[in-house]
């Protein structure tokens, strides 16, 4: 089957209409015109487009986005709110419509508990020729609310691309841990992945002394008065311990300069228990770092022996333990980021293309 015209329509966009013209999204700039992985992945993958509602909307354009839409052989909303306002566009694409909800199950729970919302929501999925999640944990759940199929697509992911910024291993003094998903929120206590991710790297830091960590957050903090620190300070002074002074924050990063910086780290641990789509593990696994990653999907099946496959969010000395023993172990770590690599593969643009023309067949 060839691959149909698919046109990836999203609420609001950084620019109202990007089309691939024979560079992926991975070298545009990711701040300003779209973003390297996730729908503009998709839309790489699939050689089509990726538009915004609202820019057409607030422009008074609408009809000329309808006009486009209707010309695709499938249209793909993926949608995280304003599902009435997107419902109203749906009623009028007359090709092929699929649906993906673009947010974790968490959110979706969250806002199907008001009133409008779920009615939209489920207003949606009936609308629509087929609806997809992108955490394969969903799919039951999301086939409660709908008699239209619903069927699992993970995001896309340019895995080789990545993969050649891989470097080779080297002896070193000190083993570097990556928490590279900490976002803190502006909440003193943390989010809950956060507290985690730090209790799961303190606990390996403080029974390895030449562990050191690296955090990153969205907001920069002075490591003195990171909320983060404040345990590991009192701690430490309980304990005797210097988790403090092996502790680095850093600012979050552009994406191309992420991958550069963490390329390096020895382990990542972002300890995810919110059903994401798991896009850290995706950079981890083509980067060729191990990664503990809870229940987003992209950790569990690139993963599997570090996710929730084996553990739950609160197991904590299982995960503790399963870090060491990769750690301390070159043939497990190879066969970990191997299996890895097998799933990225299917993550890939050719085989996720594959992947959506088959569905697409179904509708």
């Amino acid at each position: 089957m060839t691959t149909p015209k698919v046109a990836f329509v999203e609420w609001d966009t950084k620019v109202p209409f990007w089309k691939y013209e024979g560079k992926p999204s991975y070298m545009y700039d990711s701040a300003r015109v779209i973003d390297p992985t996730a729908f503009g992945a998709n839309a790489t993958a699939m050689q089509g487009s990726l538009v915004g509602i609202k820019p057409f909307l607030d422009s008074g354009h609408l009809p000329d986005l309808l006009q486009y839409l209707n010309s695709r052989d499938c249209v793909f909303f993926a949608t995280r709110f304003k599902w009435k306002e997107t419902l109203e566009v749906v009623r009028q694409i007359t090709t092929k419509k699929m649906l993906g909800f673009a947010l974790t199950l968490d959110e979706y729970r969250g806002r199907v508990q008001m009133e409008d919302e779920y009615e939209s929501a489920i207003e949606l999925m009936h609308e629509v020729d087929m609806v997809t999640s992108f955490n394969e944990k969903h799919v039951p759940y999301l086939r409660y609310f709908t008699s239209t199929p619903v069927e699992y697509l993970p995001m896309a992911y340019p895995y080789s691309y990545v993969k050649t910024k891989r470097i080779s291993s080297k002896e070193k003094d000190t083993i570097t841990l990556l928490l590279p998903g900490t976002v803190w929120n502006g909440e003193a206590g943390g989010r809950r992945d956060d507290i985690a991710s730090c209790a799961i790297a303190h606990a390996l830091a403080r029974g390895i002394p030449h562990i050191s960590i690296a955090l990153m957050d969205r907001k920069m903090h002075n490591t003195n008065t990171h909320p983060a620190i404040l345990p590991i300070q009192l701690l430490d002074k309980e304990f005797g311990t210097d988790i403090v002074a092996r502790t680095e924050i850093y600012p979050s990063m552009v994406w191309s300069a992420f991958l550069d910086f963490a390329k390096s780290f020895d382990f990542s641990i972002h300890w995810d228990w919110i059903w994401t789509t798991g896009r850290m593990a995706a950079d981890m696994g083509a980067l060729g770092i191990p990664h503990l990653g809870g229940n987003s999907d992209h950790a569990e099946h690139l993963f599997p022996g570090l996710s929730v496959s084996v553990m739950d969010e609160l197991d904590l000395d299982i995960a503790v333990a399963k870090v060491k023993d990769i750690l301390f172990s070159s043939d497990k770590k190879e066969g970990v980021l191997n299996r890895a690599d097998v799933w990225g593969k299917k993550l890939d643009y050719p085989e996720w293309n594959r992947w959506f023309v088959s569905l697409f067949g179904e509708l």
